[in-house]
């Protein structure tokens, strides 16, 4: 099971390569890989999860794993990916973005109906509401 943005897109082999790391361990609950975007970003070097978060655009879910965690819980800040990929890890489930591929995101992440700016305030609103600090929010 799994989440795949219309905005994304990857090599051909992209799914047979994460469906091949299920078969590989039964434990393995959510998977997925970094992602690139437009001006040279990099998810697995300009962001703060690594290689035990996956991101939202693209996320592939073990059923048994999906069903676990009740799939994915309406929030009213958003952020249903971040709760779907704690909660696995909560549960007991290994949760790995692996670093060999890459899909690239032709949209700036948040910016769905929004601007840039306005995608950023976005964010500090869900962090906040997920339990985050205003003074980190500050500072980051």
């Amino acid at each position: 099971m799994g989440n795949l943005d219309a905005d994304v897109s990857f090599e051909p082999n992209y799914m047979e390569f994460l469906l091949r790391k299920f078969r590989e361990d039964p434990e393995l609950g959510v998977a997925g890989t970094p992602f690139t975007q437009d001006g040279d970003y990099d998810s697995s070097k300009d962001s703060f999860e690594g290689e035990n978060y996956v991101a939202g655009p693209c996320q592939l879910f073990r059923r048994r794993c999906f069903q676990d965690i009740g799939g994915y819980v309406s929030n009213r800040a958003g952020g249903i990916d971040w709760i779907a990929v704690m909660t696995a890890r909560m549960k007991g489930w290994k949760v790995r973005s692996f670093s060999e591929k890459r899909y690239h995101h032709h949209r700036t992440l948040g910016t769905a109906g929004k601007s840039a700016l306005q995608a950023l305030f976005s964010y500090g609103e869900k962090d906040y509401y997920l339990g985050g600090s205003p003074v980190w929010q500050l500072f980051r």
